[in-house]
């Protein structure tokens, strides 16, 4: 069934990069309006911007406004909350501009540069969460995605929910897909929906393991760096597994050819709802890791009616 922005009521667009951001969609835990997103965690070089202000760093308890501009240094990462509804994680390297926040209830994320990514609870009805890059905009009413620009492209993928991704670049007619839960998006000259990459879903691990720390205006400086710490320690582990997934290269797409020149093989793994993948199995057991034509993507076993080899 096909989501459209106008019966999403907006674009709700998430993502940032090795910063994480919990926004609050309506009230915090006090009942007070929010219009503001609370510093939990920071490492590295990350500064704020406000209109007519020059550039300053980052601490932890900073609130982050409407109009404010984010950016990450290499190896370095920000995390915001705002109330105890929305995680989003600004990864290195990146800029991203709050245009609206929750005003009123609407919350826009301008991606101009690197990755953002996001964990949505479910809105309440009327809110909208958005998303944008120069080509594109993501919009989501719950769920947990990552939103990536490099110049000309965006990808979009989900781990859970759907995300509804409409195309905004000038030139070729207007287009609109649903992405859902495993799928990505790769947005440019039109839309292409593909299979969810390995390192696209341990990226996303990295905010689904976010802490979602209740009332996080009112803890403290120390309460705050332990919890970021303790998380920084898991997300260590994910990092490292995409260093070696992008060393290895098995995480980049080969043609089926490729692959059976390299592995001497090709795997056909069937679902029992009736999806069919085609490439190399690298490894089995309660998840199976396979290299296919979109890169490697990974099965849950319980989810695998048969495998068998094909030449």
């Amino acid at each position: 069934m096909k989501i459209s922005f106008a019966k999403m009521g907006a674009a709700r667009l998430m993502g940032i990069g090795i910063s994480l951001l919990a926004i609050a969609g309506v009230l915090s835990c006090t009942g007070a309006p929010v219009d503001h997103a609370i510093v939990v965690f920071s490492v590295g070089s990350v500064t704020v911007e406000r209109p007519g202000a020059a550039p300053r760093s980052v601490e932890i308890k900073d609130r982050i406004a409407r109009g404010d501009t984010v950016r990450t240094g290499d190896v370095s990462q920000l995390t915001l909350q705002i109330g105890d509804a929305t995680v989003i994680k600004i990864e290195p390297n990146s800029t991203v501009l709050v245009r609206d926040l929750l005003d009123p209830g609407k919350t826009t994320l301008e991606l101009t540069a690197g990755t953002a990514l996001s964990r949505v609870q479910k809105l309440r009805r009327g809110a909208e969460y958005e998303v944008k890059t120069p080509n594109m905009v993501a919009a989501c009413r719950g769920t947990e995605f990552s939103v990536s620009y490099d110049p000309g492209k965006s990808v979009t993928a989900v781990k859970d929910g759907t995300v509804v991704v409409r195309r905004i670049a000038a030139g070729g007619p207007p287009e609109e897909r649903a992405v859902t839960a495993g799928k990505a998006a790769d947005v440019a000259d039109g839309i292409i929906i593909r299979e969810m990459t390995e390192i696209e879903s341990l990226r996303i691990d990295k905010i689904s393991s976010a802490p979602r720390i209740e009332n996080a205006a009112g803890k403290s400086i120390p309460e705050l760096v332990d919890a970021g710490t303790k998380h920084r320690e898991r997300e260590a582990r994910i990092d490292e597994k995409i260093r070696e997934l992008a060393y290895s290269g098995t995480d980049k797409p080969m043609s089926l050819d490729q692959m059976r020149a390299k592995y001497q093989r090709i795997d056909e793994v069937t679902l029992y709802d009736g999806k069919t993948y085609r490439g190399v199995i690298l490894s089995r057991g309660e998840t199976y890791r396979m290299l296919t034509t979109a890169g490697t993507v990974t099965i849950p076993a319980s989810k695998i009616r048969s495998t068998k080899t094909v030449r």
